[in-house]
């Protein structure tokens, strides 16, 4: 009977022992937003018809405790009636003083930018598409359709800047924060 008592005795305090040594829980009242980096947007692959870029950022994380990271939306514009945006579709943990880094895809059609200077720039089609080709060009495009080699070769593709807005919301144990970012990628000074 006594050992029973004694080995009762002796798990109870291997009990204490235990939950004494268990991690506190963060205090998440100073939760501070996710930070943002815009690592650009770059090229996949350059059709004459269609471009496929992917837009990537780094999200990191300041806090001493984990945060997941959701509600991840993009949209990035070239200024010239293209763009890509998106939302990621999952949660990402993001560890104490780590970084996630998330890759996007999203198509710009020539046809499209074309047809968005018609309708809404109200120009004839052969203005705009003379209009866009040096942008087209510029992303990385090749010649779309209609345009001869020799064409193509003398015009000179223009950079572009994409214009982003990006919103996201950190959270961390019922605490959360949304952020709305923008600015420009490649910065400009």
């Amino acid at each position: 009977m006594k050992s029973k008592v004694f080995l009762s005795i002796l798990v109870l305090a291997a009990a204490m022992v235990v939950a004494g040594c268990a991690p506190a829980s963060p205090d998440v009242s100073q939760l501070q937003e996710c930070t943002l980096a815009v690592d650009g947007v770059f090229l996949s692959r350059g059709g004459g018809e269609f471009i496929v870029v992917s837009p990537v950022l780094t999200l990191s994380n300041p806090n001493p405790f984990d945060v997941v990271v959701s509600d991840v939306t993009y949209k990035a514009d070239t200024g010239q009636y293209m763009q890509v945006y998106d939302k990621f579709p999952y949660e990402y943990t993001v560890p104490a003083g780590d970084k996630v880094v998330l890759a996007g895809i999203g198509c710009l059609s020539f046809v499209d930018a074309v047809t968005d200077k018609v309708m809404n720039g109200g120009l004839p089609s052969k203005l705009a598409a003379a209009q866009i080709l040096p942008f087209w060009k510029g992303l990385g495009g090749k010649a779309p359709t209609g345009v001869t080699a020799d064409m193509w070769a003398k015009i000179e593709g223009k950079p572009v800047t994409y214009t982003y807005e990006i919103s996201y919301l950190t959270s961390a144990d019922g605490a959360r924060k949304q952020t709305i970012a923008s600015g420009s990628w490649p910065k400009t000074e």
